[in-house]
């Protein structure tokens, strides 16, 4: 009886008084037809738009759906839910495959949804002006190894994204060496997005209030600041899923400030910029 009376209350919420809009934010919502989630009987796919019941069921994790005229149910996890209520009463025609992108166009997305941590390893050279110190103290060359974790912003049906984020960058020659901790923005633009794959154009802003640099001549660290940024791009596999990789290229540029001259022996060098390629792999994580 219990298992009627809901039913009916659902069919009559969705289809007769008023629902809730959501988007699916996973590659794969799945739907069940039984409120235990035992019985699936399909998947939405990521960024469409579904109707769903006023109120949350139960123990407020899953809503109700029409699905084929039979009430369903869908998990609030692979939801982001819209505050606009539909009503037929009113006048709104139904939602279906075919009218749901001009009717919900101007949805708005909430920033506590739709979030991703990114943790990245990458390697970037630091380019000419550190070639040419290293050459004059006689040392090996070496890349610097970059680490940076980020929290980024995904919004669904939409192109752009961006976050903020920190970056451990670091390079241990046999005489000379850096290290700084910077804080990251980034802005990314999707040119192709599915839930399997996606290709970015990524851009970049750094900056931090202390770098320094080991000076083997000298007795304690060489400190300054930087500002600098990038471009370039990047692949993420699983870009909608609950866990996801990256692997990118961008092209870095960075301006180094309020440093002393290195002396090499024989002569003081000045250190003003560093720039090179940077290239990472890392894993994403939806929280």
């Amino acid at each position: 009886m219990k298992s009627i009376i809901v039913i009916m209350l659902a069919l009559f919420c969705l289809n007769s008084l008023a629902a809730r809009v959501a988007t699916v934010t996973t590659s794969k919502a799945v739907v069940f037809a039984d409120k235990e989630l035992t019985s699936p009987l399909g998947y939405i796919r990521f960024g469409k738009k579904v109707r769903v019941s006023d109120n949350p069921i139960g123990v407020k994790d899953i809503y109700a759906v029409i699905v084929s005229g039979r009430v369903a149910y869908i998990q609030t996890k692979d939801l982001s839910l819209s505050d606009e209520v539909v009503s037929e009463v009113s006048g709104h025609q139904k939602i279906n495959e075919h009218n749901v992108d001009e009717l919900f166009k101007d949805d708005i997305d909430k920033l506590s949804e739709n979030n991703f941590l990114t943790l990245t390893y990458g390697q970037m050279a630091l380019g000419p002006q550190w070639e040419e110190l290293t050459t004059a103290y006689n040392d090996t060359l070496a890349s610097a190894t970059v680490m940076s974790l980020a929290l980024e912003h995904r919004p669904p049906n939409k192109p752009m994204a961006f976050a903020i984020g920190l970056n451990y960058l670091s390079a241990e020659q046999e005489k000379l060496a850096v290290k700084t901790v910077g804080l990251d923005v980034y802005l990314f633009y999707s040119l192709l997005f599915n839930s399997t794959f996606s290709i970015d154009l990524v851009g970049q802003l750094s900056g931090s209030g202390d770098i320094q640099f080991t000076d083997p001549n000298a007795e304690d660290f060489n400190r300054g600041l930087y500002l600098g940024g990038g471009v370039g791009g990047q692949i993420r596999l699983f870009p909608a899923s609950q866990w996801g990789f990256v692997g990118g290229l961008k092209m870095m540029k960075f301006k180094v400030f309020d440093t002393e001259p290195f002396n090499t022996g024989s002569e003081e060098m000045v250190l003003n910029s560093l720039d090179g390629v940077h290239m990472y792999l890392g894993v994403s994580y939806k929280l």
